[in-house]
């Protein structure tokens, strides 16, 4: 690998962990505001939730500054990186859905700092992810068209739905749980071209 493509990694680093750490604290500062309330979304619910926000995106980038909610693609593929989070936190369990009994939950969703720890071991795995990924393509999602990001997600929203209609995991392709985190990663990755391409840079 020469300098330079280690400079740009190292770069795309940096930007990857920062706006994996922006989304923690979004989904900590929910957590505070409501609670665990989200518990009761299933797996195929936070699929469900995740397809909504990609075809907005999609919708957006038609409409361009023309649309009505404040809400821009930036803002709803953060809300796809929690909810992919969300859903790792069910399959790192061997769950589809969180029992509805507060009691029942995992300890870790009853405790702020225990969240915050099971977050930061998820945002260490997609960092790693996209370290490996990074290694063997390159920087080969930069010359992808910003209105691809939302089709690939579609794409894995998609064969999450399948793998659930039918009951079980694929015998030779990746599983559900590979599927979300790519979606993480895309949301991700499409948020620092966004901040890229402002005019401020950020």
């Amino acid at each position: 690998m020469s300098g330079g493509d280690e400079l740009s990694h190292d770069r795309t680093g940096h930007a990857f962990r920062e706006v994996l750490d922006e989304c923690k604290g979004i989904f900590l500062s929910k957590n505070q505001d409501y609670g665990t309330a989200w518990h009761h979304l299933r797996l195929l619910s936070l699929a469900d939730k995740i397809l909504i926000k990609a075809k907005r995106i999609r919708r957006l980038n038609e409409l361009g500054a023309n649309h009505k909610i404040a809400e821009g693609p930036e803002q709803e593929y953060i809300g796809i990186v929690n909810f992919c989070l969300m859903a790792l936190m069910m399959l790192d369990r061997g769950l589809q859905a969180f029992p509805d009994d507060d009691a029942a939950l995992p300890s870790f969703l009853r405790h702020q700092e225990e969240l915050e720890a099971e977050l930061t071991r998820l945002v260490d795995r997609a960092s790693d992810l996209l370290a490996k990924k990074n290694h063997d393509y390159g920087e080969a999602w930069r010359d992808m068209s910003i209105s691809t990001y939302p089709d690939e997600i579609l794409v894995r929203v998609a064969r999450i739905k399948h793998m659930l209609c039918r009951n079980r995991e694929p015998r030779v392709s990746e599983g559900i749980g590979a599927q979300f985190l790519d979606m993480l990663n895309y949301a991700v990755l499409a948020v620092i071209r966004i901040r890229e391409a402002s005019p401020s840079g950020n």
